[in-house]
């Protein structure tokens, strides 16, 4: 029988596995020598392929048994933290910065979204076991309102649905994806830069994309915010090196041929308009051909105004977006 709720000894075990998984995530990225923080010069596995052995190798452990259980604010907040530090040995964030945003450049939900996502599930898959199971012969009996039988039913998702007992996996589906999608909608309403990151869920492209490292890099650093990064004085001498301000002092709108007002901001309004696939025309060719040169430009020069002290001249003749305009179809 499910106990109703976690001991302290089970949420001290809890703690305990996390740790020692992440610690096992830790000592993996140290032994492949992928952990480096700077991206440009890691000869190792891709942040995209990182994050797909996390889902497949390392997630799975943070969640066992999480379907059946019941957790409060402070041990969900304990596999969050397991999550982060994993996603942070990824993307070589340190011990305290955000993971909002490479979560969501990666498609990966928050432990609490995959607590409840697997609760659904497995209340979902409950009322289709055949009759001679042992929780189908079970259920008549589970009559107190305490049982956790009665609070996994509370599921969010599961409450969403409006004809529960009748419900195809084509509606269970469009459920959980319209639960990721508020998440994702209150998110963006509280976090600026994830505001300005593609507003649906999904790999962004950036991730994978034909592009050169140094070009993945500061597309990556500009959509965490880590590019222009801590203000500094500008080159220009007029201002500060935020992140409004060197878009303006790049004159990336104009160089781009859009609006200085255009949403969130024209460099990102680019970025959210990268193909999720493939072309299979080449219609939309003259465009990226165009812009794409040009904004690897501009996000370069970005970078040369927040590090005055590098030189990266030599970037000029190989950062040019080639890869990506091969990618294209002829």
């Amino acid at each position: 029988m499910i106990a109703t709720k976690l001991s302290q000894y089970e949420y001290i075990l809890i703690l305990q596995i996390c740790r020692f998984q992440s610690r096992l995530f830790i000592q993996y990225y140290n032994s492949a020598k992928i952990g480096q923080t700077h991206w440009e010069s890691n000869p190792g596995l891709s942040r995209l392929l990182s994050i797909r052995l996390y889902r497949q190798f390392i997630r799975p452990q943070f969640e066992y048994g999480l379907a059946i259980s019941c957790f409060n604010i402070k041990q969900v907040a304990v596999l969050e933290k397991a999550q982060n530090t994993c996603l942070r040995m990824i993307f070589g964030g340190h011990s305290t910065s955000s993971t909002s945003v490479f979560r969501h450049l990666g498609n990966l939900p928050s432990m609490r979204e995959r607590i409840l996502t697997l609760g659904f599930k497995f209340v979902y898959r409950a009322f289709w076991l055949p009759d001679e199971a042992l929780f189908t012969l079970l259920q008549p009996v589970l009559t107190n309102p305490a049982h956790q039988w009665f609070k996994l039913l509370a599921n969010p998702i599961w409450l969403s649905l409006s004809n529960r007992q009748n419900a195809d996996s084509k509606a269970c589906k469009h459920a959980i994806r319209s639960f990721l999608n508020q998440g994702l909608f209150l998110q963006r309403s509280q976090q600026i830069l994830l505001s300005a990151c593609r507003p649906s869920l999904g790999v962004d492209p950036i991730l994978w994309l034909p592009m050169t490292n140094y070009e993945r890099s500061r597309f990556i650093r500009w959509r965490m915010g880590w590019l222009p990064g801590r203000p500094q004085p500008c080159s220009c001498g007029l201002h500060t090196t935020s992140r409004h301000h060197v878009i303006e002092c790049t004159g990336a709108a104009i160089r781009l041929h859009l609006y200085s007002t255009v949403q969130p901001n024209p460099i990102d309004y680019v970025l959210n308009m990268l193909p999720l696939k493939k072309p299979k025309n080449n219609k939309n060719n003259a465009f990226w051909i165009f812009t794409w040169p040009i904004l690897c430009r501009i996000m370069l020069d970005i970078e040369q105004i927040c590090l005055p002290g590098v030189d990266l001249a030599d970037h000029a003749a190989t950062d040019r977006g080639q890869l990506f305009l091969n990618w294209l179809p002829k």
